[in-house]
């Protein structure tokens, strides 16, 4: 049988001429890494090297080979080809395509977003369901070619992979010969399919046409599966994504399945099983609820594209999901609401690691081509840049090696035994960082990897905001923090003697002083491990301030923004001082104030995933934890918002998050500050039960709260920036070194005043002490259970009661009890309540005493307040009143608004009768009032 064959690689090697967009050029280059290859116009470039062409960014190549086959019908053309990602990453793009003698595509194979083939023959279409393939794009080589088969039989057209048939198509038409094969980018508005083409063989006469490609993985699955995707990926599923600003329901609700099916699809494949049952439910529950009739709401949002995310002029909400490789996901992630994605590229990824030179194959194969599907459709990207030590750092350091914990599935016994195991010997890193941030070698490539990644990316419009690290925590006792460390201690105390007296110990010499992590977590000497929280905090702070001062010079108008662990109230439900307890909460190099003042975003990482605790409302994640710290951070700068670029606030695993609740913590964490947030996560592919697609009621209502909080911004802005008239008083110094006397007080206050209707402002002592936060910006400060202030705390309270701000002492300040603190500073004492339905009680009557009060007030059908009910309420600056009302209890609930004559829900438009409110559990209420 003869065959018609042309191999690219004999091409590369002979300099054969063909075309590119019918432009004669020579393939010349055969170097190992792609190099561009110029067009004998010198009008285009393409991208080849020793064994093909690439279709790449930026120089999307596409290709003719004219009269590539002279015979007739029918005929196998046999083509290498390998993606450029993984097929789960896959865009939408041209593959392959047949032309007859009168330039008429007679066949057409396209790769579909998400790992999917579509195959074209005249007016039939067929589309594959979802294929494994999983090449890596971390640098240049890893690539997985492979022979497909494109069978144009008498009857039917087939596309055949490692023999069997992945998608068939009815054929028989296929013009006169002789006939020419396009590959890749077709024209300059299609990229076409990314990857490498490597060579086409055409084989004359009829073939048989294979079986199709088996169900991978659990049978019954499957064919679950399988039900789930013909209904989804069905005709009737294929709703146009709306090209304009508007967010409709029915359009969400069939993205959420498609993303569905195609996460579960992967999992088979991988032969993940975890919680399969669990997912197929939602998946298959979403499915008849469509079949009854798809929703009717629709949202309009904003489009301000080219405004600095959260600067200045920005009035919009971002919510968005975080993963890997998610331009496969934007089409549907508009469809549902979505505007945001968070994504990692670290060290490793761009640089190689037998020698540390930047290499851009993961920007040019992944990174790039999918920011401009972000901007396609009005996706905003936040970079994380993630600077964890590469491996020819790492080689270099063996003192860094081992982590304390994996990616979050050990116990925590677990995980305490392998850090002890791991840190015997160990000097520098801790979490998901393997570094001392003092070594010269690590700085310097922390410095030659922003300015080669930064000039790259932030060339696209999508780049909206970078992340300087993830989940950082700094521990160092290599020698050049020792000696940080004694710099530090003589700059403080001037004296080995004036140390000794403070830390009551007898060195002879600074260079005699050295920290060990034994010594380091003891907090019986409570100066010395102050001494060592500040020298940490100050090296933790120098270090962001060169990776920020490096996002301005490589990526000048960016804003950043630092996602650290909300730890810093510690973790109460922790015995103080427990070797569980020392594991999180340490002496970390984390200044939350430092660094909500370097950066243009607030940035963190918090939780609230769970959706009622023992306590009769909802998780003390929010209530009592997340609230107090979102409002900490916004009074540290109450210009600037909070973006929490890893968003837990969704639990996919049993006990699942209700949707409900998760539309309220999504609402409440705006009120409270929160105007950017990527859920974790979106990837099918990590082997966590936390995976969103799996799971699409949540995925939808991720994005329709999303649509919702924008289109409605101007409300929740207005009860975001609210005057906070009410403080209380946070100790750092009293949080390290006493327990948690203070932390507790702190969190039981904020959470009693959430359901007052006087939700507090948070306020560091140093704020007091430098004199950001004074009686002019706060009429009325709570001091409970503060054993250790600093020394200038008592000053700055005295300063600040003279000049008319009313304080109240509750337990004790310092060595005194409250009586004693109010009588020597100014102010009252009281006793607060430790049962918190009383506390709330009384937090309410204190804003009335001191005329702090609102207008209105939210109470039960008997006029009682109802603890587990949140309400804030304000007056914007053009006069109209707002209130929010969330139900975080138990049970549903019948509320009035004593004072208010009119509500109007401004998500409805309806108006409720102030006497009589329904709230279900989880139910929320933003609207106007008179």
């Amino acid at each position: 049988m003869r065959k018609w064959g042309i191999i690219f690689i004999l091409l590369l090697a002979y300099g054969m001429p063909s075309s590119l967009f019918g432009i004669s050029f020579q393939w010349k280059s055969r170097a190992e890494r792609p190099q561009e290859a110029n067009c004998a116009t010198g009008l285009n470039t393409v991208w080849v090297d020793g064994r093909g062409v690439w279709n790449i960014y930026p120089n999307y190549t596409g290709f003719k080979v004219s009269d590539a086959y002279k015979e007739n019908m029918p005929a196998r053309f046999v083509f290498g080809y390998s993606p450029a990602d993984t097929s789960y990453c896959w865009l939408d793009g041209h593959l392959f395509s047949i032309l007859d003698a009168d330039g008429r595509q007679i066949i057409r194979v396209d790769l579909v977003r998400r790992g999917r083939f579509r195959l074209t023959c005249g007016d039939t279409s067929a589309l594959s369901r979802f294929i494994f393939w999983e090449p890596t794009v971390i640098h240049w080589n890893n690539l997985k070619p492979e022979k497909l088969e494109l069978i144009l039989g008498k009857e039917n057209v087939a596309l055949v992979r490692g023999g069997y048939t992945t998608v068939k198509a009815k054929g028989g038409n296929y013009g006169k010969a002789p006939y020419s094969v396009r590959f890749g980018r077709l024209g300059l508005e299609n990229r076409g399919a990314l990857g490498w083409y490597s060579s086409l063989e055409i084989i004359p006469g009829d073939a048989p046409i294979p079986p199709e490609t088996p169900f991978p993985g659990n049978q019954d699955y499957a064919e679950r599966i399988q039900k789930l995707n013909d209904f989804f990926y069905g005709p009737q599923s294929m709703q146009a994504i709306p090209e304009d600003n508007a967010v409709q329901e029915c359009a969400a609700q069939w993205a959420a399945g498609r993303l569905a099916v195609d996460g579960l699809w992967y999992r088979q494949e991988k032969k993940n099983e975890r919680n399969m049952e669990l997912f197929l439910k939602d998946a298959e529950a979403l499915m008849e609820e469509l079949k009854t009739g798809t929703g009717l709401r629709a949202w309009r949002v904003p489009s301000n594209y080219s405004t600095p995310m959260l600067g200045e002029d920005d009035t919009d909400f971002y919510g968005g999901v975080c993963g890997w490789g998610l331009g496969s996901l934007a089409p549907e992630l508009k469809a549902m609401g979505y505007n945001l994605v968070s994504a990692h590229v670290w060290p490793d990824s761009v640089m190689r690691r037998e020698n540390g030179i930047f290499d851009d194959g993961m920007l040019r194969r992944r990174t790039m081509p999918h920011l401009e599907e972000y901007e396609n459709h009005g996706i905003r990207f936040d970079l994380m840049v993630a600077p964890y030590t590469p491996p020819h750092i790492l080689r270099n350091h063996p003192e860094w090696e081992g982590t304390f914990i994996g990616m979050g599935m050990e116990g925590e016994e677990e995980g305490i035994a392998l850090h002890e195991q791991q840190w015997k010997g160990r000097q520098a890193g801790h979490g998901f960082l393997k570094a001392s941030i003092l070594a010269p070698d690590y700085l310097e490539m922390c410095r030659e990897f922003l300015s080669q990644l930064l000039p790259i990316v932030s060339q696209s419009p999508a780049l909206a905001a970078i992340d300087l690290a993830n989940e950082v925590c700094f521990e160092d006792y290599t020698p050049a923090m020792q000696q940080r460390f004694r710099q530090f201690l003589q700059k403080k105390y001037v004296t080995i003697d004036k140390v000794n007296a403070a830390w009551k110990t007898r060195f002879e010499s600074f260079d005699r002083i050295f920290m060990t992590r034994d010594i380091a977590m003891d907090r019986n000497n409570a100066v010395r491990f102050w001494d060592w929280v500040l020298c940490n905090q100050e090296v933790g702070t120098e270090f962001f301030t060169m990776m920020h001062d490096l996002c301005v010079k490589y990526a000048p108008g960016i804003p950043t923004h630092i996602k650290h662990l909300p730890y810093e109230f510690g973790m109460p439900w922790m015995p103080f001082a427990s070797a569980n307890r020392n594991f999180y909460d340490y002496a970390d190099g984390i200044d939350r104030k430092a660094l909500a003042a370097l950066t243009p975003i607030i940035g963190t990482d918090s939780w609230a995933d769970n959706s009622h605790d023992r306590a009769d409302r909802l998780s003390s994640d929010v209530a009592q934890y997340q609230t107090p710290y979102f409002e900490l951070l916004r009074s540290y700068e109450p210009g600037k918002w909070i973006f929490d670029s890893e968003w837990h606030i969704i639990r996919c695993d049993p006990p699942v998050t209700p949707p409900a609740c998760l539309d309220m913590v999504m609402r409440q964490n705006f009120i409270h500050g929160l105007r950017a947030g990527a859920f974790w996560v979106a990837c099918p592919g990590i082997n966590q039960a936390l995976d969103m697609t799996s799971q699409p009621h949540l995925m939808l209502q991720g994005g329709l709260t999303t649509a919702s909080l924008r289109m409605h911004s101007k409300a929740y802005l207005a009860l975001a920036n609210r005057p906070r008239r009410i403080g209380v008083l946070y100790s750092r110094h009293s949080r390290y070194l006493d327990g948690d006397r203070n932390n507790t007080a702190l969190l039981r206050i904020s959470e009693a005043a959430m359901f007052a209707g006087s939700p507090l402002r948070v306020v560091d002592e140093r704020q007091l002490i430098e004199g950001s936060v004074t009686a002019a910006n706060l009429p009325l400060l709570l001091v409970s259970d503060c054993p250790m202030p600093l020394p200038e705390t008592e000053a700055a309270l005295k300063k600040y009661a003279t000049e008319g701000g009313k304080l109240l002492f509750d337990t004790c300040f310092g060595s005194d009890n409250a009586r004693m603190a109010s009588e020597k500073i100014g102010g009252k004492n009281l006793a607060l309540s430790r049962d918190l339905p009383e506390l709330s009680k009384q937090l309410r009557s204190l804003a009335k005493d001191y005329g702090l009060a609102d207008d209105i007030e939210v109470v039960d059908s008997n006029g009682a307040s109802v603890y587990g009910v949140e309400w804030v309420a304000c007056r914007s600056d053009d006069g109209k009143a707002y209130l929010y009302i969330a139900n975080m209890s138990k049970q549903a609930v019948t509320l009035k608004v004593k004072g208010a004559s009119e509500l109007l829900d401004i998500r409805t438009e309806k108006k409720h009768p102030p006497a009589e409110m329904h709230l279900p559990i989880w139910a929320s209420f933003i609207g106007t009032y008179r």
